[in-house]
C-alpha cells in the first residue's frame, strides 16, 4: 500500500496509485514544505513503515541546534534534524540517490534502498516521431527546420530560467531561426498563484527587452501526453538551474527519454554522472547567461556532439524506467513484511527521544 503524507497536513495521508492489494506495510513519500514539521504519520500497531526521501541533506530544523548535538542524538536514532522521528522510526528508509544513501548512513547508521526517480513525462512508444514534431511545430507556429530550445519543468526563479532568455539573445545573430520552448507551469508548492503570476510576467517583460518575445513560448501546464509532444518537437533541452542538476533530477529523466541532448549548469559539488560531452553539455557557472550561451552554441553547430550527449545519457537513465522502479519498491516492500518486523520493532526502541527533546523552528526551500 502506498501514501503520501504531507507534514502538516493533520496526519492524514493521501491515497496514491498501488498496484498490489494492500499489506501490512506503510509507504510514505515525504515532501517538505515551508514552515512545515515532519513528524511520524499515525499507523496501527505493528505497522512497519517505510519512508522515501526525496530531498535530504539540506537543511536543519531547528537550524539554531549545535552540529554536535545533532549528530548526538542521530546516531542514537533518537531524532533526525531534517525528518525528525520519521527516518529513524522507518523499518526502510529509500533515497534516490547515492548522496542522499550517504547522508543517511553516516547520520543514522541506516543503509537505505536506493531507488532512482523516474520520468513523469514519457513519449508514446507507438507515434511516430517525425509526424509528431511536424504536426507540433505547426501547431505552436515553430518553424519547421528552426533549433528549438526546451526547459521542462515548474518554471520558477530557482530554475534559472533569466539567464536562459538573456542566452537565447545572445544566439540569435548566429542562429536566426532559434527558438525557446518553456514547457511547464508556474503555480506550484513552491510559488504561488500571485507570485507565479508576477514570475510569468517578469520573464515576457525580459523577452521583451532582449528583444526575443517572438522567440519565446511558454505553455503553462500541459497534460502528460501533451507535454511529452512539445519536448518530441524539440532539438535541445535546456535545464540552467541556479544550483546546478544533478542525476537525479526528474526534469533530466524526461529529457533523456525524449533522446534530447542536455545542457546543464554543474552542481556543486558537480554530479559524477553528468560528465561533459559524454552525458550532457556541462556549464561549469551558475546565474551566467554568457556561459549558458557557449553551452547552447555547442550544441547548436556540433551534430556529433549532440548525437553522443544523447546516446549517452540515455544509457545513464536506462534503469530508471517505472517498471524496474516498481520492482523495485515491491521486493523492499517484501523484505520489510517478511524479515523486518524485529528490525522494526528495535529500531522503533532506540528511536525514542529523551525527555524534551521536541524542538520547535521553520526552515525554507533549498536554493534549487
Amino acid at each position: 500500500m502506498e501514501r503520501t503524507w504531507r507534514p502538516g497536513a493533520g496526519g492524514r495521508a493521501a491515497p496514491g496509485r498501488t498496484g498490489c492489494r494492500p499489506r501490512p506495510v506503510r509507504a510514505v513519500r515525504v515532501r517538505l514544505l515551508a514552515g512545515c514539521r515532519p513528524a511520524s504519520p499515525p499507523a496501527p500497531p505493528g505497522t512497519r513503515l517505510v519512508t522515501t526521501l526525496h530531498e535530504y541533506d539540506w537543511w536543519s530544523w531547528p537550524a539554531h541546534v549545535p552540529d554536535r548535538l545533532w549528530r548526538l542524538v542521530e546516531r542514537r536514532r533518537w531524532w533526525d534534524r531534517e525528518t525528525l522521528a520519521l527516518a529513524p522510526r522507518s523499518s526502510r528508509v529509500i533515497v534516490t540517490n547515492g548522496a542522499h544513501a550517504s547522508a543517511v548512513r553516516g547520520r543514522l547508521g541506516i543503509s537505505p534502498r536506493s531507488v532512482p526517480v523516474g520520468a513523469n513525462v514519457v513519449p508514446d512508444p507507438g507515434a511516430d516521431r517525425s509526424a509528431v514534431r511536424r504536426a507540433v511545430r505547426s501547431r505552436l507556429r515553430l518553424p519547421p527546420e528552426a533549433p528549438v530550445l526546451a526547459f521542462f519543468g515548474f518554471a520558477h526563479p530557482v530554475k534559472g530560467l533569466r539567464y536562459l532568455i538573456e542566452a537565447l539573445a545572445t544566439l540569435v545573430p548566429e542562429h536566426p531561426g532559434v527558438r525557446l520552448v518553456i514547457v511547464g507551469g508556474f503555480a506550484s508548492l513552491a510559488l504561488s498563484e500571485p507570485e507565479a503570476d508576477a514570475f510569468r510576467r517578469e520573464l515576457a517583460g525580459r523577452a521583451r527587452e532582449a528583444g526575443v518575445a517572438d522567440r519565446v513560448l511558454m505553455t503553462g501546464h500541459l497534460p502528460s501526453t501533451e507535454a511529452s509532444r512539445v519536448l518530441t518537437a524539440a532539438d535541445i533541452a535546456v535545464l540552467p538551474f541556479t544550483a546546478g542538476v544533478t542525476a537525479k533530477s526528474g526534469a533530466l529523466a524526461a529529457v533523456a527519454a525524449h533522446r534530447l541532448p542536455v545542457v546543464v549548469t554543474a552542481a556543486d559539488p558537480p554530479d559524477p554522472e553528468l560528465v561533459d560531452a559524454r552525458t550532457a553539455v556541462v556549464v561549469p557557472r551558475v546565474r551566467d547567461a554568457g556561459a549558458l550561451a557557449t553551452g547552447i552554441r555547442r550544441l547548436l553547430g556540433d551534430a556529433d556532439l549532440g548525437a553522443r550527449v544523447r546516446v549517452g545519457l540515455a544509457t545513464l537513465m536506462a534503469d530508471r524506467g517505472w517498471a524496474r522502479i516498481a520492482d523495485a519498491h515491491l521486493e523492499l516492500y517484501g523484505d520489510c513484511r517478511d524479515g523486518g518486523a524485529e528490525r522494526g520493532r528495535s529500531a522503533r526502541a532506540r528511536a525514542e527521544p529523551p525527555a524534551g527533546a521536541a524542538f520547535s523552528g521553520g526552515h525554507d526551500f533549498p536554493p534549487t
